[in-house]
C-alpha cells in the first residue's frame, strides 16, 4: 500500500500550509503518511480496509484542519466502513464538527475539502467521491489490455501498470460535503441544493488494486521520460520513498498539492 502526501510548489512559494493528506482506515486504526507509519503501510491491510485522499479547498484559510479532525472523527468509534453505511459515518462526523463551528464563514474555511475513498470488499472496489480528483488502478494481469488513460506504453503481460481509470472533475467549483451544513443557501451559487456522493465499482475479476489521488495527479504527465519511468516503477511496486523524491527533484513541476492512496 502506498500512503503518500507532499506539498505543491506555489504552496511552498506562498508559505501555504499542504492542505492535501491521504490515509487508510481499518476499525479504529489509521494509517497516515508520516514516517512511524512506513512499516505498517508495506503490509496488506485485511478486507474492509478504507483508503482516502482528501483535498482541502485552496482559496480557504484553514481547510487543512478541517480534513485532518475528519479523518479522526472518522474511526474514533471503531466502525467498519462499508458502501452501504459510509455516508450515514460520514453525516456523522461532519454533525459533530460543524456542532462547534456554527458560523457559516468558519464552516466554509475549516471543512471545505473533497473527499474521495476506496471501500474494500470481497468482490469489488467501491469508490465514493464528493469532489474533484483522479481513481488510480491495477488491472488483474490475465486482462492487460486498453485503458481509458494510461501514462506509457503498456508493461509487460505479466505486470500490469498502474492506471488512471477515472478523472473525477467538478469543473470550477469542486463539491465540498460541508455545503450541506451550511445554513445561508445564499452562499452556495452553484450548490445551493447541497452535494452527494458519487458511487463508482470496479469489479475484482478486472481489478487487482485501486486507489485515488487528489488533482495533483495532473503534473505527473509532465515528468521527463527517465523521471516518468521511475515513478510508473514505484508507483506500482509501492515504493512510497522513491515517489516523494521524484516530486522533491521535479517540485516545480509539481505545483498545487499531491496525494495517493493506492
Amino acid at each position: 500500500m502506498i500512503v503518500l502526501s507532499k506539498i505543491g510548489n506555489e504552496h511552498l512559494f506562498a508559505g501555504v500550509n499542504r492542505q492535501d493528506m491521504a490515509f487508510a482506515t481499518w476499525g479504529d486504526s489509521l494509517i497516515s503518511e508520516n514516517e512511524a507509519a512506513e512499516k505498517a503501510v508495506k503490509l496488506r491491510l485485511p478486507i474492509g480496509n478504507t483508503k482516502f485522499a482528501l483535498d482541502g479547498c485552496g482559496s480557504m484559510k484553514h481547510s487543512e484542519v478541517g480534513a485532518k479532525l475528519f479523518s479522526q472523527l472518522l474511526v474514533s468509534n471503531g466502525h467498519e466502513l462499508t458502501p452501504e453505511n459510509f455516508e450515514r459515518h460520514v453525516d456523522e462526523a461532519f454533525w459533530r464538527l460543524t456542532s462547534f463551528i456554527p458560523n457559516d464563514k468558519f464552516r466554509f474555511q475549516n471543512l471545505s475539502f473533497t473527499i474521495l475513498a476506496v471501500i474494500e470488499t470481497a468482490d469489488e472496489f467501491v469508490v465514493k467521491a464528493c469532489g474533484d480528483g483522479y481513481v488510480l488502478g491495477q488491472r488483474q494481469a490475465a486482462r492487460n489490455g486498453l485503458s481509458k488513460l494510461i501514462f506509457g506504453p503498456p508493461a509487460p503481460s505479466k505486470s500490469t501498470p498502474i492506471e488512471v481509470v477515472e478523472r473525477l472533475d467538478d469543473g470550477d467549483y469542486p463539491s465540498y460535503y460541508v455545503y450541506n451544513f451550511i445554513v445561508d443557501k445564499n452562499l452556495l451559487d452553484e450548490y445551493r441544493d447541497g452535494v452527494a456522493f458519487q458511487t463508482l465499482r470496479y469489479s475484482k475479476s478486472e481489478w487487482a488494486n485501486i486507489g485515488v489521488a487528489t488533482d495533483g495527479y495532473r503534473f505527473v504527465p509532465d515528468l521527463e521520460p527517465k523521471e516518468s519511468e521511475t515513478w510508473k516503477d514505484a508507483l506500482m511496486n509501492g515504493k512510497r520513498g522513491i515517489l516523494s523524491k521524484v516530486i522533491n527533484r521535479n517540485q516545480a513541476k509539481f505545483k498545487d498539492d499531491i496525494s495517493i492512496c493506492l
